[in-house]
């Protein structure tokens, strides 16, 4: 009796255990297939509307997303008639309801299908932080005019042009009549490309949006809905649309031949690192790092693969280099080698002065610290910058935790911006900043000579990435690994 008890009561666990599993997996159900795809209500109303034709305002001349009837814009409205049967018209007058368009500014209710940003052209390596910009004529378009202006409020004696198109503003540029041009990058791509123009600056925080405008009223209301609810379906093959229209705008360009775009994707490019983190590194098998973020983004662009080859230290990546093992490795370090060029570098480094919590130093400059003794990573780029300088004795470690374990509290510590973020709550948590500063430094990708047309593509790339936002991300990143 207590053995058929105890299995009925085994049967009731088990009989519960799948009603709630059952529950469970029915309102999850519930709320995938209600919160992007259509009602009851929309459905009909499609049906009741297959003969109503729908005008849709596209913003014409927008590389990568409206370009003579190609682009991210026309292969939404596209996939969206082919999913509902409607009828949309697209229109050249902007008076429409439904709008695809590019902006300065995004509305609380518009769909943000890329946030672009402002980027200054120049020459390569003139501008390493806006005060650069002092002294100079910066050319913009005027309806931009309000937008940079004050952005660069803070900046003084920076000479600022308007110009009514942008055919204008480049002939000015060309005719060095302006030193500067102040543009949002994705809007003028082909011709940044085409002109063979050089990204001096990225204005982070400066955004240009590519927007899906609804203007929700009662005559539209379902198609809004409807819209919108397609759009985050859809999302996802919007982001590799983007990415397909940025490489063919290069491609035909650069007039890359199928053998040369074949080049990149048909092997695994062997990537050399040394365990470095933030910088570079595995986390439970997994690459991750400042290295790993360029290098993920340009592989979701192309769709390049990888093989990574860990390194013990500089002296055997040094070799590697000597012989030709690797492909690329990012160049923290100061190595050279005749096989291999280097990349564009990598932005503007910020980096901190620190010291112990309970040191009362004050660091006004660089000069409040002459004479004394400054402890730093050995091998890297900030070191040797520093050491250039001679203004105090340089004692290096290997990792910040040997240093950390053989300093006192008098010891000052100067390291990169983003190390101090990644260390911060851990091995640097007795230890506040006491300056920031930012330094152009020689970082940058070793790129193996003879894989040109990669080198190329990846040299342009690199270009059009803003440094600070690829170093918040990585840092996020490697925390979000080690927490996971």
């Amino acid at each position: 009796m207590k053995n058929n008890k105890k299995k009925k009561n085994i049967i009731i666990i088990f009989l519960v255990i799948v009603l709630l599993v059952s529950a469970f997996l029915g309102t999850l159900y519930y709320i995938t297939s209600t919160v992007n795809n259509y009602s009851y209500t929309e459905k009909k109303w499609i049906s009741e509307n297959t003969d109503t034709t729908f005008d849709v305002y596209v913003e014409p001349s927008l590389p990568i997303f409206s370009n003579n009837g190609k682009g991210v814009y026309y292969e939404y409205l596209n996939a969206l008639k082919e999913d509902t049967g409607l009828n949309l018209n697209i229109v050249t007058s902007d008076s429409s309801d439904l709008k695809l368009v590019n902006k300065n500014y995004a509305g609380t209710d518009d769909i943000v299908v890329y946030k672009d940003h402002f980027v200054v052209i120049g020459e390569k390596d003139t501008v390493n932080k806006l005060t650069d910009l002092s002294n100079k004529t910066v050319g913009v378009l005027e309806k931009d005019l309000e937008t940079i202006s004050l952005y660069l409020t803070a900046y003084k004696n920076i000479d600022i042009k308007s110009y009514s198109s942008y055919n204008e503003l480049s002939t000015a540029y060309e005719l060095k009549s302006i030193n500067y041009m102040i543009v949002p990058m994705y809007k003028y791509i082909n011709n940044i490309v085409t002109n063979d123009y050089e990204i001096a600056y990225h204005l982070d925080g400066l955004y240009s949006y590519y927007c899906l405008e609804l203007n929700n009223s009662d005559t539209n209301e379902n198609l809004v809905s409807i819209m919108k609810k397609f759009y985050y379906r859809w999302e996802s093959k919007a982001k590799s649309d983007i990415n397909e229209y940025f490489l063919d705008i290069y491609y035909t360009a650069k007039k890359y031949s199928e053998i040369e775009k074949e080049s990149i994707t048909n092997e695994d490019f062997i990537v050399g690192y040394i365990e470095n983190l933030p910088y570079e590194g595995k986390i439970r098998k997994n690459f991750t790092g400042l290295t790993n973020t360029y290098l993920s983004k340009f592989a979701d662009m192309t769709g390049v693969t990888y093989k990574y080859v860990s390194y013990k230290d500089t002296k055997e990546l040094n070799d590697a280099l000597a012989n030709k093992k690797i492909d690329l490795a990012m160049n923290y370090y100061s190595l050279s080698s005749d096989n291999y060029i280097s990349s564009r570098t990598l932005g503007p480094t910020e980096y901190v002065v620190l010291a112990h919590v309970d040191n009362n130093l004050v660091v006004n400059s660089l000069y409040s610290l002459v004479n004394m003794n400054v402890c730093m990573l050995s091998n890297m780029n900030l070191k040797y910058n520093m050491a250039s300088k001679n203004l105090f004795e340089i004692k290096d470690f290997a990792t910040v935790k040997t240093m950390v374990k053989n300093i006192d509290k008098d010891s000052i510590i100067i390291i990169e911006k983003e190390v101090y973020d990644y260390y911060k709550d851990s091995s640097l948590k007795n230890y506040s900043i006491r300056a920031i500063e930012s330094v152009k430094l020689n970082n940058s990708f070793l790129l193996n000579k003879s894989n040109t047309a990669f080198n190329k593509l990846f040299d342009f790339y690199l270009s059009t990435l803003s440094s600070n936002e690829i170093k918040n991300e990585s840092v996020v990143g490697v925390i979000e690994t080690l927490k996971n």
